[in-house]
């Protein structure tokens, strides 16, 4: 059975190895990837794309919406640190 993506899902071009949100899916047998945070779409036939991982998906997720506020993280020593977003 063939998988079908919708627009909005995350794929990754197995040709390409990289990670794209599906824009479009018209034409039969390919689908228009664009990539995290924006950018130039691209074309994929539907046989070179494969879901993408969570993992996958939430680093492009990341890039596609960036904290807004400054980001506080444990550093080594068990303190926090201010991070630039």
């Amino acid at each position: 059975m063939k998988t079908t993506y919708t627009r909005g899902a995350w794929l990754v071009d197995t040709q390409h190895n990289k990670v794209g949100r599906v824009m479009d899916a018209k034409l039969p047998g390919v689908y228009y990837l664009r990539p995290p945070g924006g950018g130039k779409e691209w074309s994929v036939p539907r046989n070179g794309v494969r879901a993408a991982t969570a993992d996958e998906a939430q680093r492009a997720n990341a890039k596609e919406h960036p904290p807004k506020g400054p980001v506080f993280v444990g550093n080594q020593y068990g303190g926090i640190e201010r991070v630039r977003p």
